[in-house]
């Protein structure tokens, strides 16, 4: 301001009466608004009262005050063309804002020497962040509001996410922990249930907020899923409650037609805790699938600055590069250079503006994807690396200082190096895009391989246990443990089968010392009963497995009703597992063919229709067990997480009873004569 003024001043005598009054009226007007710009900056520090942290800070506003305090009166006296007594208080502002860049620097320095190992030359990044300004006031409210708000919802939906998965881990322990019949234990799992109820809805009236302020499908679907999984915990705790209102009931009669009741309603109970459970999974992955989609769309966001960047720097350079040549022409009109000159002024700002901002929301991105995008993290963390490395805002500052003094063709190298760099800077954003959309695809290929995983080990699980029988006894009738070699006599009423238990009997006197074909192995504590068979399905076919938690089918003999709807229910999880893996496999028309030919063999296979030929179905459940290990095979070559040498082993059935003794013999044997 005071180097124009000087130029008016000199200048006075030659100039048109109107010319004057122009430059008049332009002057008075960026006088105020470098007054309004310095008053924003003050008022900035008084809103976040930085003022109060330090004398630094106090001195900084005051010393903006001051200078503002002497910008208004220069204003009016350029407005009245008095340019002469104008320089005063111009030279007066101007050693205020010297003041306060100094102060503006040790606070600078007193940041970064703050944060060991990076984090102040952030904090020094967000001070810089405080003082950088837009002539254009209501475009960068609006889009700082519109940041805040995105990294607000993220934020949100990151912290709904890992409640969700905290609720699932807490549900599908629930439903496992409901193999205990004892009393006591039923009475904590209702007030497990009832909480992990009132959670559930407390986030699900979160989501429908979110929501609506968002305009997200996906989240307000995750809301209706979660909704859903609340009144499906609501009704399990209902029939455990009448369970137990009519326990003591079937206890005292001893009959049972109550005791089948109870179990009935325990069936029912835990499924409806494992359908509770299928819906908290369900909205975890709309939560995932939002995140992923809102990450996306900010990446996007960014190649789109870095390639508005590189362009606005192109232009930059070609102007420079004919300002060069303009300069050694003698017929070049001052009026004209001044004009570009004029324009280059204001590439440059929204140029070291765009880089800034640029800059901040690049770091805001990286530390979003930490979590679950690393891999595009990292490229965005060396986009921001680069900028600093290669010095791009002091760059633009240089070309800036040199085009003003007229050493356009000194300047117009470095424009060019700004160009490229710039350019490596929009291809480094770009890899991050392309990371974020391999690790995408790797993630589902993983989930796909793990969703396989646990079909083939549920299928495995409904293996026929040849040579075991197991027998389910009707009211009056002597009861009996398969496998059993030293039972004792005695027994009256209903033998149940299966983790060693005994069975509802009044005068049970036996003792189990073998296994039986529909439970888990004796001695293993956790061990219930549903509809007379062992084990509860935990919604997770591996964790039933290693839990002997599966029905397995009967080796001679047609499907008992009991065990018809009990197999007929965990092939249907099975199932419902298998035909989400299709949308996991991508792209992928191999993956995706394959998966669409076994979720097609899984559906025809009709367990009443086969229900009176074990065998049959043995030999349909060996074929699909078979098929889902090749997909496993093809699903980790994928991925490339088979190791060289690694020899993949079928799974190793449990030797049948009849035979279990001769191969004791055979190793005591063996280890006879060794010795």
């Amino acid at each position: 301001m005071i180097s124009a003024t000087w130029n008016v001043l000199r200048q006075k005598d030659q100039q048109k009466p109107e010319d004057l009054e122009e430059a008049a009226k332009v002057l008075s007007q960026v006088q105020r608004e470098l007054a309004q710009q310095a008053q924003t900056l003050a008022g900035r520090i008084g809103r976040r009262e930085l003022d109060g942290v330090n004398d630094e800070f106090a001195g900084l506003n005051e010393n903006l005050q001051k200078a503002v305090e002497a910008m208004e009166p220069a204003a009016e006296m350029l407005e009245g063309k008095k340019f002469e007594e104008a320089l005063t208080p111009e030279q007066t502002a101007l050693q205020y804002l010297l003041r306060a860049e100094a102060l503006f620097k040790d606070i600078q320095v007193a940041f970064g020497n703050q944060g060991g190992g990076g984090g102040g030359g952030s904090a020094g990044r967000d001070l810089t962040d405080l003082f950088s300004l837009e002539l254009d006031t209501s475009k960068n409210q609006y889009e700082t509001l519109n940041q805040f708000q995105s990294g607000q919802n993220n934020a949100e939906v990151q912290e709904a996410l890992r409640k969700l998965q905290e609720l699932a881990r807490r549900q599908e322990q629930l439903a496992r922990q409901q193999r205990d019949q004892k009393d006591t234990m039923r009475a904590a799992n209702r007030w497990e249930q009832e909480m992990l109820r009132r959670e559930t809805e407390e986030l699900a009236r979160k989501l429908e907020q979110l929501s609506r302020q968002t305009n997200s499908s996906q989240l307000n679907q995750a809301s209706r899923s979660l909704s859903q999984a609340a009144r499906d915990m609501q009704q399990s705790s209902n029939s455990q409650q009448q369970g137990n209102s009519q326990q003591q009931g079937g206890q005292q009669g001893g009959g049972q037609p109550q005791a089948n009741n109870q179990q009935q309603r325990d069936s029912d109970g835990n499924s409806e805790r494992l359908r509770a459970l299928d819906r908290l999974r369900e909205a975890s992955n709309l939560l995932s699938g939002q995140q992923n989609q809102w990450h996306e769309q900010r990446i996007n966001e960014l190649s789109d600055k870095a390639a508005d960047l590189a362009r606005r720097q192109e232009g930059i350079a070609d102007k420079t590069k004919e300002m060069a040549g303009q300069s050694q022409e003698p017929n070049v009109s001052e009026r004209a250079m001044r004009e570009a000159l004029s324009q280059l002024v204001d590439d440059k700002t929204e140029l070291l503006d765009g880089l800034r901002e640029l800059e901040q929301q690049i770091n805001q991105s990286a530390a979003r994807m930490a979590g679950d995008q690393k891999d595009a993290a990292r490229d965005l963390r060396g986009a921001s690396a680069m900028i600093q490395e290669e010095r791009m805002a002091d760059k633009i500052k240089q070309g800036f200082w040199l085009s003003q003094r007229g050493l356009a063709s000194t300047a117009a190298p470095l424009e060019e190096d700004l160009r490229a760099g710039l350019g490596r800077l929009k291809d480094k954003i770009e890899e991050a895009i392309r990371s974020f959309e391999q690790g995408g695809e790797e993630d589902n290929l993983q989930r796909a391989l793990e969703a396989a995983e646990r079909v083939r080990q549920g299928l495995e699980a409904m293996a026929s246990q040849s040579g075991q029988q197991g027998q389910q006894g009707q009211q009056g009738q002597s009861g009996q443990q398969a496998g059993s070699e030293n039972q004792q006599g005695g027994q009256q009423g209903d033998q149940q089968q299966g983790n060693g238990a005994q069975g509802n009997s009044q005068s049970a006197q036996g003792n189990q010392a073998g296994g039986s074909p529909w439970g888990t192995r004796s001695g293993t504590p956790n061990g219930g009963l549903r509809n007379g068979l062992a084990g509860t399905w935990s919604g997770r076919p591996g964790d039933a497995w290693n839990q002997g938690g599966y029905v397995p089918i009967p080796p001679d003999r047609p499907l008992t009703p009991e065990e018809q709807r009990a197999i007929a229910e965990q092939y249907g999880y099975l199932r419902q597992e298998a035909s989400g893996i299709g949308d996991l496999v991508g792209e992928n028309a191999d993956l995706g063919r394959l998966v669409q030919e076994l979720v097609r063999s899984m559906n025809n296979l009709d367990w009443a229709r086969f229900q009176g030929n074990p065998a049959l179905l043995e030999k349909m459940r060996a074929e699909l067990t078979d098929r889902w290990k090749d997909l496993e095979l093809r699903l980790r070559r994928e991925l490339q997480t088979e190791e060289p040498d690694t020899v993949r082993l079928a799974n190793q059935e449990r030797v049948p009873e009849r035979y279990r003794a001769i191969v004791e013999e055979y190793y005591r044997s063996i280890s006879k004569s060794k010795q």
